[in-house]
């Protein structure tokens, strides 16, 4: 569970970190499209995670609420 939680975590940042990039470098449309990517990801994580906490979804939300608590 700690591999899938980094992997996740890396690729929300790596996302968030071109959509920054393309933002910073004045190309909105690519900023835009990994801003959209990044929402998409996060809102389809949450939505599986809130619907069907017993699947792998729900527990890696789990996971990463107990991680990031402690």
């Amino acid at each position: 569970m700690k591999l899938a939680a980094l992997i996740f975590v890396s690729l929300l940042v790596i996302v968030l970190a071109l959509a920054i990039a393309c933002a910073i470098r004045k190309r909105a449309e690519l900023a835009f499209a990994f801003f959209g990517l990044y929402a998409a990801i996060v809102g389809g994580f949450a939505f599986a995670a809130r619907a069907h906490p017993e699947s792998f979804a729900g527990r890696l939300f789990h996971y990463l609420l107990h991680f990031g608590a402690s």
